[in-house]
């Protein structure tokens, strides 16, 4: 009891509300190595909450700032921190000032800036010259103010990247070609809001990713014809997660991912709409190891594409089928009968029960 109630032990501390004396709790643990304010309700914490542990905790290698009120000003300190190796500061007013406060953390592996706004091109630019040899994971989804310009430098500054997350609202296939040609180690990729990129990029990871695990592209017409889904299937063999949320993709682009790869484990193809019972069909008799399954607005899916689903994918927990008008809440009961371990949701997103379909959800 003595050890456990004796702070300078301590390593790790996540806190549920703003620490109301945080000069004298940081001062009780010179050997933390995890700081979490993440569970504090929304936009609570601000500088003066954080700034002690920064001054004091001089062994931090976890810190998770997300979605706090913290500035630029608050990581002005960080030249205490050289044991860092992840860094959340996602939905922060950090800016670019903040960024180029990180020049002397060279051991930082994980950087989370999703939604920061009021970064520029400029400060990521200055931290991937600065700690990019290190990073491993750069996740920058959400991050309007961003033009692209800075997406030239990633392969240079960062080429042991294994992650990398963007906004694709100012990207284009050049830019995001460019860096994948030579981020060859990536093994999660991620874009939101793809609609100024074509299947070029598709081409590029299954031409030179050949680790890749993740793979999310969203809202393009022009991402998934089948020719493209073949080049993913052929040359990314480790693939298991796979999102393409409104995009192109169809029947025979599904055929073609599921011809050359039978890892898949997780699929979004919500609001897919060339995507039918032929295509989940496909998929659902080619891929063993489907665990989850997201088909949200498919207005040509019918129970007829759930059949295989009875002896097929055994390892599936999860599918959610909201609004996909064609499909039959009396088959859905069926299947839940015959797979009562998967989770089903129906049209209303509610989920379906062996007895009824629960509405108080």
């Amino acid at each position: 009891r003595e050890v456990v109630f004796d702070t300078s032990l301590w390593l790790d501390i996540a806190f549920v509300k703003p620490p109301h004396n945080a000069k004298s709790i940081a001062a009780r643990m010179p050997l933390l190595e995890s700081l979490d304010f993440s569970c504090c309700p929304r936009k609570t914490v601000h500088d003066y909450h954080v700034l002690h542990f920064f001054q004091t905790c001089v062994n931090l290698k976890n810190i998770d700032l997300s979605w706090t009120l913290i500035t630029s000003k608050c990581l002005e300190v960080f030249k205490y921190q050289q044991s860092l190796t992840e860094l959340n500061l996602q939905g922060t007013q950090i800016g670019d000032r903040g960024l180029q406060a990180l020049n002397n953390a060279d051991q930082l592996e994980i950087i989370d800036l999703s939604y920061c706004q009021e970064i520029t091109d400029e400060g990521v630019k200055s931290i991937l010259h600065s700690i990019g040899n290190s990073l491993k994971e750069l996740l920058l989804d959400g991050c309007t103010g961003l033009d692209g310009l800075y997406l030239r430098h990633v392969p240079t500054s960062a080429p042991n990247l294994r992650s990398l997350e963007l906004d694709g609202e100012h990207l284009g296939d050049d830019a995001v070609v460019y860096a994948i040609n030579r981020l060859n180690l990536l093994e999660n990729f991620s874009i939101s809001f793809c609609h100024e990129m074509t299947d070029r990029v598709i081409f590029a990871l299954g031409q030179r990713c050949p680790f890749l695990k993740r793979l999310r592209l969203r809202k393009s017409i022009n991402l998934g014809s089948p020719e493209a889904m073949l080049s993913l299937a052929t040359g990314c063999l480790e693939l298991s997660e796979l999102d393409l949320t409104e995009t192109g993709i169809s029947n025979e682009g599904v055929i073609a991912l599921v011809s050359n790869n039978s890892k898949l484990s997780v699929i979004d193809f919500s609001w897919c709409m060339r995507v039918s019972d032929i295509g989940i069909m496909a998929l659902t008799g080619s891929c063993p190891n489907l665990k989850t399954m997201k088909l949200i607005g498919l207005k040509d899916l019918t129970e007829q594409g759930l059949l295989l689903l009875s002896h097929k994918a055994k390892h599936l927990t999860y599918m959610d089928l909201t609004q996909c008008d064609a499909v039959d809440d009396e088959a859905l009961r069926q299947l839940k009968n015959q797979r009562p371990n998967v989770k089903i949701l129906n049209y209303y997103a509610c989920e379906v029960k062996s007895w009824g379909v629960d509405r108080n959800l």
